[in-house]
């Protein structure tokens, strides 16, 4: 086993881990003739599995030389994969020559022959009179394979790997999964590691210690602040933000600790930006909790886990403006149901005349045509809010020229969107109702058609968010 200092050292790393660190310290040992074959872990997402596991191998690697290899299974698509990750590592390991055993990790097709393909790297090993230590394989996330893949299969033949042969009896596998009984592995003799999951006091710990050193280095107190902040002061403040944001988005944290650090760097620059600026903490002026009640109208929003938020000078950047009365609709979804409306109420044959650069229209027609309309549509009358009812399909290349001609129009010569955003944005408006698709049998043509499902009032105050004057795309 570890020595007490090691595991000491180990626990104040993994924090909230020392009962797992126990069990992974009798497990797997430095000794050939003590470590298992075979080692679960389980637990649920953002439990600590693949970072307390890679402290301890990190630890056995730098102190016992007993090596590893991790095999990161959510980007192998087949067994084949896994199997032959395995192999080259093992290859590695021994600082063998690649070409001389190509040939054989070529020849490992499955688990049929994956046996002898190991027999032959140890027989290599033992020509070349290689020390044979304890070789640590570790299998994270197997159970993220493809089912067809059938990754329980592949886990229990690998838990029997070492019956195959006195060859095998150095390997060591690891294998982590959210759910061992996925694995229908539970009855079996393997040993067993559950990790639990933190509470909200311990995450609250661990991405503070994890991220303090980020977001706020100890040169930030170098000049002005040095003199005005210590360094327990400065784990105190970052404690009582980090506590502060997990309890405020906690619907959106959950327990997944990989999504809190993309999103408290967007925030942390509105609570920092005051103090270096003020080179001191003033209660009441720039501290976290004054800071938050500042901006509580846009931190309690869920457009500030979407957006960059900048400091309390400027809180937020042109993508949020742009959501301005509609957190929940971002503005190239509004200029796609602007555009889907103009394809619907407008008849194809005068797009040339409202949506090109060089229109025939001049100025003086424009502003008296728009004065007009305006007038009769606030009344309900005219042909066009008669009209309005009957809006006419389309198709989708002519939505999609109608939203860059007007894109371009309102917002210059940006970037609109990729191809797959805008299948997205599409397929989120049809889900909303707000697009409508026809069948094939709904047109005579028998192409596939959409048509508009918004009323005039919501395209007319999206347009109006937007500084688009829609009155002037629209046929009389």
């Amino acid at each position: 086993m570890l020595s007490h200092q090691e595991l000491t050292e180990l626990k104040n790393e993994c924090l909230y881990k020392d009962r797992e660190l126990d069990l992974l310290s009798s497990f797997l040992q430095p000794k050939l003739e003590l470590m298992m074959p075979c080692v679960l872990i389980d637990g649920p997402p953002s439990s600590g599995k693949s970072f307390t596991i890679d402290k301890y191998t990190t630890k056995l690697k730098n102190n016992h030389k007993i090596h590893n290899v991790i095999i990161e299974c959510e980007y192998c698509y087949t067994q084949r994969d896994v199997l032959k990750k395995i192999l080259k590592g093992l290859i590695t390991h021994f600082k063998f020559n690649f070409t001389t055993l190509d040939r054989g990790i070529s020849a490992c097709e499955g688990l049929n022959n994956f046996p002898e393909c190991i027999k032959q790297i140890m027989l290599e090993a033992q020509i070349q009179n290689k020390v044979i230590e304890p070789f640590i394989i570790i299998l994270d996330k197997l159970d993220s394979l493809p089912d067809k893949q059938e990754p329980e299969i592949l886990a229990y033949c690998l838990s029997k790997l070492h019956e195959q042969g006195e060859e095998m009896n150095g390997l060591s596998f690891v294998i982590v999964c959210t759910r061992t009984d996925w694995f229908q592995l539970v009855t079996s003799s393997i040993p067993t590691i559950t990790f639990e999951s933190y509470n909200e006091e311990e995450m609250k710990t661990i991405v503070s210690n994890s991220l303090i050193d980020e977001f706020w280095p100890v040169d930030l107190l170098d000049g002005n602040l040095d003199n005005c902040i210590t360094e327990i002061q400065r784990i105190q403040i970052f404690k009582q933000f980090i506590g502060l944001m997990m309890d405020t988005y906690k619907g959106f944290f959950g327990s997944c600790l990989d999504i809190i650090s993309p999103v408290l760097s967007k925030i942390w620059p509105i609570f920092i930006d005051p103090i270096i600026r003020k080179g001191k903490i003033v209660n009441g002026l720039n501290d976290i909790l004054s800071t938050f009640l500042k901006n509580k109208d846009i931190l309690s929003k869920e457009s500030s886990v979407i957006n960059k938020l900048n400091d309390t000078t400027q809180m937020v950047d042109s993508d949020l403006n742009d959501n301005i009365g509609h957190y929940d609709l971002s503005k190239r979804t509004k200029y796609l149901v602007i555009a889907s409306f103009l394809a619907s109420y407008n008849e194809s044959k005068y797009d040339m005349v409202y949506f090109t650069k060089n229109s025939v229209i001049s100025g003086n027609a424009t502003r008296k045509r728009r004065k007009i309309k305006r007038s009769n549509v606030s009344k309900g009358e005219g042909n066009y809010r008669r009209e309005m009812a009957s809006a006419q399909p389309f198709k989708l290349e002519r939505l999609l020229a109608i939203l860059k001609s007007i894109w371009e129009e309102n917002e210059g010569n940006f970037n609109l969107v990729t191809d797959v955003e805008l299948q997205n944005e599409i397929a989120t408006l049809s889900s909303l109702k707000m697009l409508l698709k026809l069948r094939s049998g709904d047109t005579i043509s028998g192409q596939g058609k959409w048509k508009c499902n918004v009323h005039w009032n919501v395209v007319d105050k999206f347009s109006r968010d937007l500084n688009f004057d829609i009155e002037n795309h629209l046929q009389e």
